[in-house]
This record gives structure tokens, sequence and C-alpha cells, in this order.
């Protein structure tokens, strides 16, 4: 990583006498931009460089000739450690960096609107930073969103950086406190002052919409000196904030938000939605490393995403802003409103016909109207193609695989604003024809059948069967009661399942404790990422005191197992020596937690992490089959179900 940053800031060089003031950008390696924004006065530079997420502010910037010099404080191991970097200029107008590895940065031209939407991306991130971690916020009644929303209009008129400080500072007055303040360029960094204080620590996130729990709890933590943390923003303006208080101070934490009820609320409310999201996740997001997935920086993000909810002039344009944005966060968790579904069914009405994507096609598995039958595949939609559709789909909501993608934007292909749908299909003897569907319902209801009217019984070939997704956990006893004497049994996990169930099912394939799944969050113990702290914890399944089941375990799998059934996953691997068989599944775990955005829109996200017992990746990954088998358009036809053919060999055959 240190080698890294010295590519990265080892060189930002005055070209010959040209003044550096603005954005350069290049690449320190593969999917790793770097953005330098420089503003030279004189001999003087400061500004600001991101990377991987990072926004660091320079320091020390002189300019010399046909160089220039400056230092940064780069995050390693738990610590700020100083750099110093020197750059030189390059060919075409360049800046050449020397260093372990080259890098040519490039002047990229800002767009007439490119500064008000950097002043207001800084005034979201101080905002959110205060609101987590300033000690009046939490223990005085101050109405920071007010004081957000008045300082909104003063940031975008901000014509200096004079008046953009000003901006500034009148949304700090409203904390009604000394020590945070905007500081003079040529103020000192205040020092810590030892005191009987106490500061905010946050252990994951707990928030005000819908939470299924994890530990996450707001306290406070007392120290025994304060000390200001530092923010850069806009143009190098630096801010002091106060971070503790006294230990006599009132012990109540207000830490609640206002859903601002109301179908479209005003643009500066939608960039409070904005400023709320953002921050949440850029704390106490339980997936971190997910935030600069395909070359997105969380960063970079904030800034695409401030036009996006200005234009947003309805309450579905609004909704899907938000859907757009939990999208960046490459985590099928991260749902918006009623759900990924209640988003989505605000494209239209659809036919009553279930579509996935398999073997790279788009195939029917269920139809509920005539013309349309199972092992169909689907080639184009009101004349795109199914692809097409398919891609543009998966651009407005979470989801944390491809497979997973694809899956959830499927139920949606055939969905839309018109009372009918032109669908191109080509048929089992490799005819093309189109036909036209009424959409009339918000949800395809057809779906195929179940293995077994049952939740569980014996297959006719002789193994055990448990439709996971329909098992309730007060049957778990009797199902496998009912299992005595069979090779194996296979498991069904192709969907949800029953929230309490996964424990008691270990329970009945283990006689000893074993750890199922290990668990991580992030605690802040104020803002400075230097006091920064993760929190370990593992999961183990436990013996149930009865006999446990000692044949053969298959497993069935694909991308409808999410959340709930991949722990569940987690929990049959470490309680017996399971084959799973079929597709990937929705790479998908973590414990959610939710805030609330104006409008009185819920939004959830993962606020812990969660993997294999070994330490193996589950997230973005999913649990990958043993014995690979996706079924086939052919298969679909016939009625067959060729998952559960694959694992009934596997079983039956001899070890």
């Amino acid at each position: 990583m240190l080698r890294l940053a010295f590519i990265l800031l080892s060189g930002s060089a005055l070209l010959f006498g040209a003044d550096l003031t603005g954005t350069w950008r290049g690449d320190a390696g593969p999917s790793v931009p770097v953005t330098l924004k420089l503003q030279q006065t004189g001999n003087t530079l400061s500004g600001t460089e991101e990377i991987q997420g990072r926004l660091l502010p320079l320091r020390d910037g002189h300019v010399d000739g046909d160089r220039f010099t400056f230092s940064i404080d780069f995050p390693a191991g738990g610590r700020l450690r100083p750099m110093s970097f020197t750059g030189t200029p390059g060919a075409g107008g360049e800046i050449r960096l020397s260093g372990d590895l080259p890098l040519v940065l490039k002047r990229v031209e800002s767009a007439p609107d490119a500064s008000r939407i950097e002043r207001l991306a800084s005034l979201i991130r101080l905002w959110g930073t205060i609101r987590f971690f300033h000690p009046s916020i939490a223990s005085r009644p101050i109405d920071w969103d007010a004081a957000f929303i008045a300082a909104i209009p003063l940031v975008e008129k901000a014509a200096s950086r004079n008046d953009f400080a000003q901006a500034i500072s009148g949304m700090l007055a409203a904390l009604h406190d000394s020590e945070t303040l905007v500081l003079a360029d040529d103020a000192p960094e205040p020092l810590p002052i030892a005191c009987q204080c106490r500061k905010i620590t946050r252990s994951g996130f707990v928030g005000t919409g819908p939470s299924t729990g994890g530990g996450y709890f707001v306290d406070w933590e007392n120290v025994s000196r304060r000390a200001p943390f530092l923010m850069t923003l806009w143009d190098g303006l630096r801010v002091a904030l106060r971070t503790a208080e006294p230990v006599s101070a009132s012990a109540e934490i207000r830490d609640t938000d206002n859903p601002y009820p109301g179908d479209v609320p005003a643009r500066e409310y939608r960039l409070l939605g904005l400023a709320r999201y953002w921050n949440a996740i850029h704390y106490f997001y339980g997936y971190p490393d997910s935030l600069g997935a395909l070359n997105n920086s969380w960063d970079a993000t904030l800034e695409e995403f401030i036009p996006q909810f200005e234009a947003a002039q309805t309450g579905r344009d609004y909704r899907l802003a938000i859907g757009r944005l939990a999208a960046r966060t490459h985590d099928g968790h991260s749902f918006v409103g009623g759900g990924t579904g209640a988003l989505l069914s605000e494209l239209g009405l659809q036919p009553d016909v279930t579509l996935r994507h398999i073997s790279g096609g788009i195939v029917v598995t269920a139809s509920g109207v005539p013309r349309i039958a199972p092992g169909d595949i689907v080639r184009t939609i009101d004349g795109v193609t199914a692809a097409d559709r398919e891609k543009s789909l998966m651009a407005l909501f979470p989801w944390s695989t491809p497979q997973s993608g694809r899956l959830i934007a499927d139920r949606y292909l055939l969905a839309g604003p018109e009372p009918r749908v032109r669908v191109g299909l080509r048929k089992p003897d490799g005819a093309d024809a189109e036909i036209e569907l009424e959409r009339n319902r918000s949800f395809a209801s057809v779906r195929p059948a179940p293995v077994m009217q049952a939740a569980f019984g014996i297959l006719p070939s002789g193994p055990g069967y448990i439709d996971l997704t329909r098992l309730r956990q007060n049957d778990v006893d009797r199902a496998f009661d009912s299992m005595t004497g069979t090779p194996g049994i296979i498991f069904d996990l192709r969907g949800s399942t029953d929230g309490g169930a996964f424990a008691r099912i270990a329970a009945r394939l283990t006689d000893k404790p074993v750890v199922a799944a290990l668990l991580r969050h992030r605690v802040w113990h104020g803002p400075d990422p230097r006091e920064l702290t993760v929190e370990d914890s593992r999961q183990e399944a436990y013996p149930a005191g009865k006999p446990a089941y000692r044949g053969r375990v298959a497993v069935l799998i694909d991308a409808d197992a999410f959340s709930q059934a991949e722990h569940t996953a987690l929990f049959l691997e470490a309680s017996a020596n399971v084959i799973f068989v079929g597709t990937p599944t929705a790479g998908t775990d973590g414990e959610v937690t939710g805030i609330v955005l104006p409008g009185a829109i819920p939004a959830h996200f993962a606020a812990m992490g969660i993997r294999h017992a070994d330490g193996r990746p589950l997230q973005r990954v999913g649990i990958l089959p043993d014995i690979w088998i996706e079924p086939t358009a052919a298969g679909i036809r016939q009625g067959r179900d060729e998952v559960l053919e694959k694992a009934v060999d596997a079983l039956l055959r001899k070890p």
C-alpha cells in the first residue's frame, strides 16, 4: 500500500512556471485511479489527493522552478505514516511522477458545474462526520439537518475560498462550539488537551430504520484527553472538529433522524438524503473493500450522484436515484424502501411469465399464459435484446454477484408502463416467433412445481429430501427423525429459508461444537481512522443432544440462495461433509441495519461482514458448488430437475 502511495504522490510537477491549480488524474495500477487536486498560490501549494477512497490533504507544498514538493500522511498499518514527494514535468503538459513505478497525471478540464459539486461534496462529508461523532450532536437538541439545509445555497454561491469558508462557518455556528471551527491558512494544528472527557463510540451502526440486530451500539467512551480532528475540504480549507466533552455533561445520546415524510422532498432535502446515506456507508458498511469494486471509489460516487439527486423531480425518480446509489455498495442487502422488488415494481406491470438466465440465455421457467411455454428462449423484448434489457435493469438496484443481479433483473424483464409487451422467442424446434403479451400484474406468480408436495420425505431413489425453503424450524427434528436409515439427505437450498432453522439443522448433523462463521464489523472511537478498531467474533453450531445423522449430505444451490440461506449453508458445511451441487449462490450475507431518508424511505445495508469458518470470503463470491450443474432449456421443457438428478447420483455413487 505504501509503495502504491509513493507511485501516486511522488510527482505533481510544475510545468516550467505554469500554474498547477486544477485537477490531475492518472492510474497507479489496474483499477487504481488517482486524483490530485492542487491549489497554487505563488510558491505555496495546497490541495488533496484521492486514492482507493481515501481523501488525503497535502502539506508542506512548495513550488521551486520546474518542480514542486509536498508531503502527505498515508494511513498504513493502523497509523499515519509521513511521506514526502517530488514531481517533474512530462511531455504534452503532463505531470510525470518518479518512484518505484512510473505514473503520469494529466490535467482534467473542469466542467462549468464541477466546482459547485465539489463544494457540496465537501459540505456533505463534513456534515456527516459531525453528525456521527461530534458530542454536541449526541447530547444537545441541535437541529443539524436545518444547519445543513441552510448552508447549501451559501456553499453553492461561494465565488471564492473566503466565501466558502464563511458558508462552512455559518453551519458550524449551529454547534455553539468554539473548538469546532475553520482554521486560518497559517494557523497551527490545535494540540490535544488533557481532560476527564468522553467521546462517541459507534460499534457497527445503530440506525433509525429496520434492523435485525447484530449487537450494534452507540455509547460514550471515557478518555483522558481531547484531540481535535482535522478535515480538509474544498480548495484545501481546514476545519478542526472537537470530538470529546466533559464527562459531567448529560449522559443522554440523541441519535434519531427526522424522516420528513412526503413523496418528493425538496432538492435540499434530497441532498440531505444523499448525505445521510453516503456517510452511513462510508463509516459503517460491513464490506468497505467492496466500495472500490468495479473501479468506482465511494468518494467519486458522491460527486457523481449530487446531480442525480438534484435532477429527481418525481418520487419515482428519487427512489430510483437512491437505488442506483445503493447499487454502488455491490451488496444485495442494500435494498431501498420496501425492497428491490418494490423498487423495480415501479417499472410497471408484467405478464405471468417467469424467466431465468441459463447458459447465457434468458429461458422461460414457468408460464401462466398461452403461446409461451417453459423452455422457450426469450431473445427480444419490445425490440431490445433480452441481454441488453437485463443489463439496463441491473444498473437500477444493488447486487453482490452477477448471478444474483441477473436473477433479480430477469424477474422484471417483461415489466413496463405500456399495457402490452412484444416478446421475441426461439421455440424448441429452432423457429423464431414474436408474440404480444398483456401486462396485467405487478409480479409473476407462476413457479415451477416443487419436488414433492411436502417439505420433506423420501425420494423414490432412496435418499431423503428436505426443502429448506419450506421447512419450518419447529419441524426440523421431525424431518430428521423421518430420515433414519436413508443413504443420504438432499437439502434443497434454492431459495429463502426460515430464519431460525439453520442452527437446529446443524445441531442434528454434528456431535460436537464447531465454528460455523466468522463475523466482523468496524468500531469507530471517534472520526479519526487511526483510532478505528475491528471487532471479530465467531458463531458456532452445537449438537442437539440427539443422535447426529451419519448418512451422506448433498445441498442444492443456485443464486436464489440469498442471505439467511447462505448462512444456513455455512452451518451445513461446518457440521457435515456436504457436497454442494448446482451453481454459485448470491454472495450476500451480513447483519442488516438501516437508516431513514427524507421522504420516509428506509434504506438498508449490512454493517457486519460474514465469512466462512476458515476465513474464506462469502460476500461477492457466494457458496461455490463442488459439482457444477445448471438446468438446461431442454430439461425445463421436459419438467426435469437436472440439479436434483445430479445430487441423487452423487449420493448413491460409492465414495
